[in-house]
């Protein structure tokens, strides 16, 4: 469980959510027509043959990371730093229609909107599945409400409430009219009054959280699933009458339960005041926080790696060269002037081999990213959460990777064909990146998954390109043995107090790989590695566990 004292100080970072081109829900919305599909097992039609049916519905058979599934206690991890679910709706005429397999209430007019991370998604529609699509702990309900919503980034979101056999459910009574009207119907589709949707009833604000997708055809991925912890209640004449004004003489319109392939589910529940006022841990961020106003004249908050590296290039004697990086901004100062300045020679004499240190602990997941030509590098950027990295008990959250080749660092003089940089950030502000190098072999298998989207960014004049999931635990780093040392980045503004942790094994790539990373920045440069820097009498550790 997280601890609740962090996140009575520090909010949560809030990361852009952009559109991932391959499965991206803008372009895959729910089919408004459901008949070429059914629910039924072992047929032609039937959920195992989704993927089959059409080309662009193959993610159904093929995604990784599909839905629903179930919601197992020893899965989910207990937080509190996601937020209360913070609903902004409001009344809207509407369309309630009959799409093949279920019943949907379309929007018209806007129906106001939802918060997830800082970033707002529309309402669109709501249907429903009985018996329930996602299960809890491996019990199915008799009904679940989806309410979909989606983001200006083209990303979508989807509210679930649960429901069980009980009192009947207010909202699906206002609309019992209306569903009995369309029963009658052949047309499949009736224009209804203004509907509100504050007057669905959660009463809950525990939820699970997940990246998972569509439950219908064309199974987009990528989506942002809230399914509210609170089952609500609701009477088998109101699961009948959703199901006998469809027309498809099912008993069911729900999608088996699919794999969750290591993917993290959340649980949101609020601190509670005794949480709040109780934790010990709390003076100790409190220095922290002091430390940091302190320190800001080197601390990473403030002073994070540009995005535009167009200013500055690594030409040897250049106006604009790394001699002369401390001199184009006066931000920039720390470049000429820092004493703890990276990269460094990890020379054998300077090394002094520790147990104490711990491993790397990698608690990553996959994300939405989207790859970036930043003038000298290619970056991948994740965007809505990629997982964290544990170093001396605090966690850092990865934020960015790029590549340098040359190898920026040396060993005992040693420079190598690539140099990899995980850049974390941790909520104290302060960034530590975790580095692998490379010499020239074989192919390394992560770059290969990108090699796609590096040709696609080549031929690119726009210098960002949104790209599929992307899941870091992918980065082959092979030891357990890293060198750890305080440092700085290694491009303008040259932000000290960087906890560095080099990965001792030396990885291989091919040299088209790294030919393909260099074409695909533009600068017409074959570097983009700082000269190394002077060690000024810092303590460099290799960790080694203990035999």
């Amino acid at each position: 469980m997280e601890s609740s004292s962090v996140q009575c100080i520090f909010f949560v970072f809030i990361i852009l959510n952009f559109i991932s081109l391959s499965t991206a829900a803008s372009s895959h919305g729910e089919v408004e027509d459901e008949h070429e599909f059914n629910y039924k097992k072992n047929d032609d039609k039937g959920p195992e043959r989704w993927g089959e049916i059409k080309p662009e519905w193959e993610m159904c058979g093929k995604g990784e990371i599909q839905s629903p599934i179930d919601l197992m206690n020893e899965r989910v991890k207990i937080v509190s730093h996601l937020g209360r679910l913070i609903r902004d709706y409001e009344a809207s005429n509407a369309t309630i229609k009959n799409r093949g397999h279920d019943i949907m209430l379309k929007f018209e007019a806007g129906a106001g909107s939802i918060k997830i991370n800082g970033f707002q998604y529309e309402l669109q529609q709501l249907h429903w599945h009985s018996p329930s699509e996602h299960t809890v702990n491996g019990r199915r309900f008799a009904l679940e409400l989806h309410m979909v919503h989606e983001g200006k980034n083209g990303r979508m979101a989807v509210v679930t409430v649960l429901y069980k056999i009980g009192r009947a459910d207010t909202f699906i009574r206002s609309l019992e009219k209306e569903l009995e009207a369309i029963t009658d119907l052949d047309d499949a589709e009736k224009h209804v009054r203004m509907i509100d949707p504050k007057q669905i009833k959660i009463g809950s604000r525990k939820y699970y959280r997940y990246i998972g997708s569509l439950t219908t055809p064309p199974c987009t991925q990528n989506v942002t699933w809230s399914v509210v912890r609170k089952i609500r209640t609701v009477t088998r004449e109101q699961v009948r009458l959703l199901r006998v004004a469809v027309h498809d003489d099912s008993l069911t319109n729900a999608r088996p339960v699919q794999p969750i392939n290591k993917r993290v589910v959340r649980l949101y529940r609020p601190r509670t005041k005794q949480e709040m006022e109780s934790s010990p841990i709390r003076c100790i961020f409190f220095v922290f926080i002091i430390f940091s106003l302190f320190s800001f004249s080197t601390a990473a908050t403030s002073n994070g790696e540009v995005e535009d590296e167009r200013e500055f290039n690594y030409k040897k004697n250049d106006d604009k060269g790394p001699e002369r990086w401390g001199e184009i901004k006066p931000e920039w100062e720390m470049c000429g002037k820092g004493e703890l300045q990276s990269p460094i020679d990890m020379m054998n004499e300077r090394v002094k081999i520790v147990s104490h240190l711990g491993r790397l602990i990698r608690d990553y997941e996959p994300s939405n990213a989207t790859i970036k030509n930043r003038g000298h590098d290619i970056m991948l950027k994740f965007e809505d959460g990629a997982g964290s990295i544990k170093i001396n008990g605090f966690q850092y959250e990865l934020q960015q990777l790029h590549w340098h080749s040359p190898s920026e660092h040396t060993v005992n003089g040693r420079r190598f064909a690539l140099e990899l940089h995980m850049v974390h950030e941790g909520k104290n502000g302060r960034m530590a990146v975790v580095t692998v190098l490379y010499k020239i072999g074989r192919a390394d298998t992560f770059i290969r998954s990108l090699e796609k989207e590096l040709e696609a960014i080549t031929d690119l004049d726009d210098a960002e390109k949104h790209v599929r999931m992307i899941d870091p635990k992918q980065i082959k780093i092979g030891s357990r043995k890293y060198y750890r040392y305080i440092g700085s980045l290694t491009t303008p503004p040259c932000t000290q107090n960087v906890t560095w942790s080099v990965v001792r094994k030396i990885r291989t790539v091919t040299r088209e790989q790294v030919r393909l990373l260099r074409v695909a920045v533009h600068d017409d440069s074959l570097t983009n590695a700082r000269p190394v820097q002077p060690i000024n009498k810092r303590m460099v550790h290799l960790y080694r566990p203990r035999v």
